[in-house]
């Protein structure tokens, strides 16, 4: 079954005469690789503020890991004789990795889903191969509420259609379901979350004709079964390549739009908790956008990188931060105007800065590099210990850092109701503490230091965010293991 497909109203952004923020600061950028070609499709955090960058190096899934300042501390590869590729990773419960790609150096001779787990260090714990005898790839994994792992992307299976593909593996990678979903024409699955209902988010595209592909959004229980599905798109293209779970329970995604753009604009949609459009936002010029990364900031608007087209058909990393409503705070672009570069991930620091990974040919001794750019916070993001000057105030997450319960503390001048929940540094709701109407003046509660399916969170820096009167604040607490 899959739902009716339908057109949307976009709130179009590119130029025009509008008075916007000023863009953060480009604090250092830093590219790696060699005369081989290299590719970034994933950053992440690490325990000591520095960040992994996973991909692909020359032949093979790379791993590299560099300091807060991206310089480089040391990098590893997996694979054999063939062609294995990294497509995204995520930090795990215990303090590793779980990455997803694709391989050719082990099962079919097409290219297998394939599913990595590592330690923190680098080491391999497990690796698990899935498909069939086609065509089969991994672009998005999870981890599960269970302590399991959750993967999407395409396989083509007897009838030679692709179609979109989810596997779910337990803690240790044996398979304990696999799901397909699809009609006739090519359907692929690009970005896969997990929610707050110990289900899956999941995004990607359908083609409901021949020519027309139609971006698709799809969230199932935990057993991969569809609850609910929709496409959006009208006479042209459109395609999700990122979904996340929301701070009010919808969901957000970024990709690209043919049907409302000259070229491409890049995609920006918000939906509620049943996939209804709360509001569309489209950004680009005359050329190609697209949006390859999103996530909610931590005063609830969104941030998405991608790339975009400049004068002259050279590419840059796109980057554009979104209110709540998906009107344009600010955007800037990232990279060398004589060359090309591609984001593809990005992060929010507990400083308020970004953290952005992606391709570079500009500063390549190969074709491509990896590449990093950490930005400023943007103007505005500061401490303030003035409860005169917030009407909602965090006075203070103690123990921190911290190895079991913490407890919060903070002023809300009247009775309103509140939200208090915990995320990670991708934007992620881990953990709701607290949702109702709570009294004026101080309050405090406690974090078990538990995700909301009750498993421990594993090491690693955390924000805490308060949300009541139509006013946020967060702060940021480091975990122990």
């Amino acid at each position: 079954m899959r739902s009716a497909s339908y057109p949307f109203c976009l709130v179009l952004l590119g130029a025009c005469a509008a008075v916007f923020a000023q863009p953060p600061d480009i604090l250092w950028t830093n590219s790696y690789g060699g005369s081989t070609n290299d590719y970034c499709r994933s950053v992440l955090q690490t325990d000591d503020g520095g960040f992994y960058l996973i991909g692909m190096s020359g032949w093979d899934l790379s791993l590299l890991k560099v300091d807060e300042n991206g310089l480089l501390e040391w990098e590893k590869t997996f694979g054999g004789s063939g062609y294995d590729f990294g497509e995204d990773a995520q930090r795990t419960l215990d303090g590793g990795l779980i990455i997803t790609g694709w391989t050719h150096s082990f099962g079919a001779a097409d290219g297998d889903l394939w599913l990595l787990k590592l330690d923190s260090l680098g080491g391999q714990e497990w690796s698990s191969i899935f498909g069939c005898d086609s065509v089969d790839r991994g672009f998005s994994v999870c981890q599960s509420p269970d302590g399991g792992f959750a993967a999407t992307g395409v396989t083509t299976g007897s009838a030679g259609d692709p179609e979109l593909y989810i596997v779910k593996v337990n803690e240790y990678g044996s398979l304990e379901w696999e799901q397909s979903y699809g009609g006739t024409d090519s359907d692929i699955g690009f970005s896969i979350e997990p929610t707050t209902d110990d289900g899956f988010i999941i995004t990607g595209s359908t083609y409901m004709e021949e020519t027309d592909a139609d971006l698709w959004l799809i969230k199932t229980d935990s057993f991969g079964e569809i609850v609910w599905e929709e496409t959006f798109g009208d006479s042209l293209e459109e395609v999700g390549y990122s979904v996340s779970q929301t701070s009010d329970g919808g969901f957000i995604v970024t990709g690209y739009t043919l049907s409302y753009a000259t070229g491409a604009d890049i995609f920006l949609l918000k939906t509620d908790n049943m996939g209804s459009v709360d509001w569309t936002s489209s950004f680009g010029d005359s050329d190609w956008d697209r949006g390859d990364d999103v996530i909610q900031t931590i005063d609830g608007g969104f941030v998405l990188t991608g790339s975009t087209t400049l004068p002259g058909a050279s590419i840059d990393i796109s980057v554009v931060k979104t209110f709540s409503d998906g009107g344009l705070d600010w955007q800037m672009t990232v990279g060398d105007a004589d060359h090309d570069e591609y984001g593809y991930s990005i992060l929010q620091l507990p400083d308020g800065g970004f953290i952005i990974g992606g391709d570079s040919r500009s500063f390549s001794t190969g074709d491509h590099n990896m590449f990093l750019a950490r930005l400023a916070p943007p103007e505005g993001i500061a401490d303030d210990d003035d409860p005169e000057s917030n009407d909602l105030f965090l006075h203070s997450i103690a123990p921190n850092p911290s190895f079991q319960t913490v407890e919060i503390s903070f002023f809300l001048p009247v009775s309103a109701h509140t939200d208090i929940s915990v995320l990670d540094l991708s934007g992620r709701v881990i953990s709701c503490i607290q949702q109702g109407v709570m009294p004026a003046g101080e309050n405090c509660t406690d974090w078990n230091g538990c995700s909301q399916s009750g498993f421990p969170v594993s090491g690693g820096v955390y924000l805490i965010r308060i949300e009541s009167m139509g006013q946020i604040v967060t702060g940021r607490l480091v975990v122990f293991r």
